[in-house]
C-alpha cells in the first residue's frame, strides 16, 4: 500500500512540477524587486531557466535512487543502448519531418506554433535558450513524461501510447490558433512515441534523456542559424 501511494504521489507531484512549476520565478522577482508587469525578454528567459533548474533538481530527488541505478547501468552497457536509443530517435525524426513537410504543404502556417514561440525567444538569448532547451527541458520532460508515466502504466503499449500523445499533444495544444494548428500532433507525438519506446526497449531512463538533448540541441541550434539568418 505504501509503495502504490509513493508511486502515485510522485506522478501526481510530478505532473504539478511541470504545468505549475513557473510559480518559482516569483523568488527571483521578489529577490530582486522586479516588476512583474515590466520584465524583458532576456529577463523572462532567465527567469525560465531558474525555475527550470529548480524543477529539474526537485524531479532528481524524487527519482535519485532509479536515476543512480540506470547511470551505473549505462555506463555498464552505454554502446548498445545508444545505438537501440539512436535507431529509435533516427525513425521518429524521419516520421516527424515528413509529416512536418507535409503539413506544410497543406497548412498557411509555415511552422508549428510552439516553433515560432521558440524562435522568438531565440532572436531574444540564443545561448540561454540552448541551456534552456537542449539540457533542462530534456531532463525535466523525460522524467516527468517518461519516468513518472512508467511508473503508473506498467502495460508496454499503453505506455508507450499514453506518454508519447500527452508529450507531444502539450507541445501542440497550449499553442492552438487554428484547426490547422492540431495536424502539428502528428510530429510532435512522433518525436514522443520514439522517446518512449526508446525507455520502454532500454529500460534505462538515460538514453531518452541523452537522445532528447541531441535532438533538441540540433533543432535548437538549427533555429539559431534560421534566426541569425532573418535578423541579418
Amino acid at each position: 500500500m505504501k509503495y502504490i501511494y509513493n508511486k502515485y504521489s510522485k506522478f501526481v507531484l510530478a505532473l504539478l512540477l511541470f504545468f505549475f512549476g513557473s510559480i518559482f520565478q516569483v523568488i527571483p522577482i521578489l529577490i530582486f524587486n522586479l516588476d512583474a508587469n515590466n520584465i524583458g525578454g532576456n529577463t523572462k528567459i532567465l527567469l525560465t531557466l531558474f525555475s527550470n533548474t529548480i524543477i529539474a533538481f526537485i524531479l532528481i530527488l524524487f527519482y535519485f535512487k532509479d536515476i543512480k541505478n540506470d547511470i551505473k547501468k549505462f555506463k555498464e552497457n552505454k554502446s548498445e543502448l545508444l545505438e537501440i536509443g539512436f535507431k529509435i530517435w533516427v525513425i521518429g525524426l524521419i516520421l516527424m519531418a515528413s509529416s512536418n513537410v507535409i503539413i506544410n504543404k497543406i497548412s498557411p502556417n509555415e511552422i508549428a506554433n510552439n516553433e515560432e514561440s521558440i524562435r522568438s525567444m531565440i532572436s531574444v538569448s540564443p545561448y540561454l535558450m540552448l541551456i534552456n532547451t537542449a539540457i533542462l527541458a530534456p531532463i525535466v520532460e523525460e522524467l516527468v513524461f517518461r519516468k513518472s508515466f512508467r511508473t503508473v502504466f506498467k502495460n508496454n503499449l499503453l505506455f508507450v501510447i499514453v506518454s508519447g500523445i500527452v508529450f507531444g499533444g502539450l507541445h501542440v495544444v497550449l499553442s492552438i490558433e487554428n484547426v490547422y494548428d492540431y495536424l502539428y500532433l502528428i510530429p510532435y507525438c512522433s518525436l514522443g512515441i520514439s522517446l518512449s519506446y526508446m525507455y520502454y526497449k532500454t529500460d534505462n531512463i538515460c538514453i531518452p534523456i541523452i537522445m532528447h538533448m541531441i535532438h533538441n540541441f540540433i533543432i535548437t541550434v538549427m533555429n539559431i542559424l534560421v534566426v541569425g539568418l532573418i535578423i541579418c
